[in-house]
């Protein structure tokens, strides 16, 4: 078990790995950067270029400020994860691990995490994605709750993109969470019908929580 410091910076999640900031993005299948390989837990991990509008210096772009690059669930989903932005921690679990709170089934798409939600009494399947700053939600229903403003957020490989936000109320297992939901343009809206879901949780869920993240057991726990 090793704890990494987590920042939370523009409504991003980031760690440092050998002076270089690094986005930790559940929501990507695949990691890549501006360097070969990164180390995590003692072992070493090989790092992709990325593509055209899909890189470092895009991702830097995005975020407003310099990163190294974005690790993904393809190496995120070799560990369980314990993160707490509240104290700056992001804790890599490689033993068996107890954590009380709201327990999650999770299923997953090219190993994106999706679990259950229940909103305005339907139940939706929905991605859990840290690199996400705000929630979507494709569906008729979101237009009803309290207007929140616009946004303007970006997805890699389409670029930046504006949504009006609505606030909702969204619940996991019971209990009840406020989320500060948009809606995707259309063709990436498109895209969550090949899993089967419709929409995202961003990491606002994980502001004032610990939240745990177990992928290799398929769970996920929302504690206080």
């Amino acid at each position: 078990m090793k704890i990494y410091p987590l920042k939370f910076i523009k409504q991003h999640l980031f760690i440092t790995l050998d002076g270089k900031d690094w986005l930790i993005d559940t929501g990507s299948p695949v990691t890549f950067g501006d360097i070969d390989s990164i180390e995590l837990m003692g072992q070493s991990f090989q790092v992709g270029n990325g593509a055209k509008g899909l890189n470092a210096s895009a991702i830097s772009g995005y975020v407003g400020m310099e990163v190294a690059g974005l690790i993904g669930a393809n190496i995120l989903n070799q560990f369980d994860l314990v993160f707490d932005i509240a104290h700056g921690e992001l804790t890599f679990v490689d033993v068996d691990l107890e954590l009380p709170g709201i327990v999650l089934e999770l299923d997953e798409c090219m190993g994106i995490p999706i679990v259950e939600s229940v909103i305005a009494g339907n139940t939706f399947r929905m991605f859990f994605d840290t690199g996400a700053q705000i929630s979507y939600l494709q569906d008729d229903c979101l237009s009803s709750f309290e207007h929140a403003g616009k946004c303007v957020d970006f997805y890699h490989g389409y670029g930046d993109f504006e949504t009006d936000t609505y606030l909702i109320d969204c619940k996991l297992d019971g209990s009840s969470f406020n989320l500060r939901c948009g809606s995707l343009p259309e063709t990436l809206g498109a895209s969550l019908m090949m899993a089967n879901t419709t929409g995202i949780i961003g990491n606002e869920i994980m502001i004032d929580k610990v939240v745990g993240y177990f992928p290799k057991s398929g769970k996920m726990v929302i504690s206080a």
